[in-house]
């Protein structure tokens, strides 16, 4: 799933953060899970694609300290992370992310 590393606000860079789509997340957590897992913690969708709620995501953030917020680019939600708390296997994407 991308993680975008140039995000911007207004004109400003927003360093120390990076972003990634929400809804690819939750999507993406959802493929991860186990049978069980997947139980109680996602929904399934009628394509037969699981997904963790927002509610979920954020409480696991939460409890492992990782920095969050929601920003919007052109109405699309993307989750903004602290990138200090993160490690990255693949290299993040270089596009411009202008969140509102």
């Amino acid at each position: 799933m991308p993680v975008y590393a140039n995000l911007v606000s207004k004109g400003q860079a927003l360093a120390g953060e990076v972003g990634v789509k929400l809804w690819n997340l939750k999507l993406g957590v959802g493929r991860t899970l186990s049978q069980e897992a997947a139980r109680v913690y996602a929904s399934e969708m009628p394509d037969g694609h699981k997904s963790i709620s927002d509610d979920t995501l954020f409480a696991a953030l939460e409890r492992l300290k990782v920095s969050h917020k929601i920003g919007y680019s052109e109405k699309t939600p993307y989750l903004q992370l602290g990138s200090v708390a993160l490690k990255f296997q693949k290299p993040t994407r270089a596009e411009v992310v202008e969140l509102d």
